[in-house]
């Protein structure tokens, strides 16, 4: 399984290095409208794989935001991309601040200082806090720049 995923994941980093140098430069039409079913099919086989249930998740959506924009044939639809991945840090860091249990962000606190107190824990959770504001205001300005 390690080695599909390595291989699945090489190719999800071609693909994605691929895609916008075909869009901006070349405008193969046919290619363009192909790329996004197999980038798709990669992240579809990437979320059945995965050991890591979150990843499984967002591989699985990955797949279906990209099996929309290869079904609407229209490059528009590669400009959800960045607001559908603020909603996705969004979740995952507020999922992070309002849960108790032991997650990735204090485990990162604690790789430079192991024995964190109750205060740089609460200074953790502030600044992610923070951060959630960053990715709602993006959120936000992609939008405005969307509809203008």
């Amino acid at each position: 399984m390690k080695i599909i995923l390595l291989i699945v994941n090489i190719l999800l980093a071609l693909t994605a290095i691929a895609y916008p140098i075909i869009w901006l430069f070349f405008q193969a039409d046919q290619l363009l409208h192909t790329l996004p079913y197999v980038m798709s099919l990669l992240w579809l086989i990437k979320s059945l794989i995965h050991p890591n249930k979150g990843q499984r998740v967002f591989a699985l959506s990955m797949a279906v935001l990209l099996f929309l924009v290869g079904w609407q044939r229209s490059l528009d639809m590669m400009y959800w991309y960045p607001i559908f991945n603020e909603w996705h840090y969004v979740g995952v860091i507020l999922a992070e601040v309002y849960s108790n249990l032991n997650h990735w962000l204090k485990r990162l606190a604690r790789l430079q200082t192991p024995n964190l107190n109750t205060q740089a824990i609460q200074y953790t959770r502030r600044v992610t806090q923070v951060w959630c504001g960053v990715f709602l205001f993006k959120y936000f300005a992609f939008n405005a720049l969307y509809c203008i």
